[in-house]
């Protein structure tokens, strides 16, 4: 059996309101809550726990959402998250070093 996560909540913070859902829905059944975030204005509400310390944040598909998401990134860091970050084709940016 799959270990659940009652009483632990997940931020998540995503301008695509499909992938958003379906992010949500399975947040939800692995027995966590989700809180949604749509802009940076609202992570002043947050408090950070032990039971609320992680956040899942899109990149922006255009630079003024990835802006937005980026400060949204600094102010959760800022106040003791772990965040991860994904955005769509992830996987095929170039890395440079």
């Amino acid at each position: 059996m799959l270990p659940t996560f009652p009483n632990t909540t997940v931020l998540l913070c995503d301008a695509n309101s499909e992938r958003l859902n379906l992010i949500s829905q399975l947040i939800k059944s692995d027995g966590a809550n989700a809180e949604e975030i749509h802009e940076d204005s609202q992570v002043s509400r947050v408090v950070y726990s032990t039971r609320q310390s992680v956040a899942l944040v899109a990149l922006g598909e255009s630079q003024l959402q990835e802006n937005d998401s980026l400060k949204v990134i600094r102010l959760l860091k800022l106040k003791g998250f772990k965040v991860i970050s994904y955005a769509f084709g992830v996987f095929t940016w170039p890395i440079a070093l």
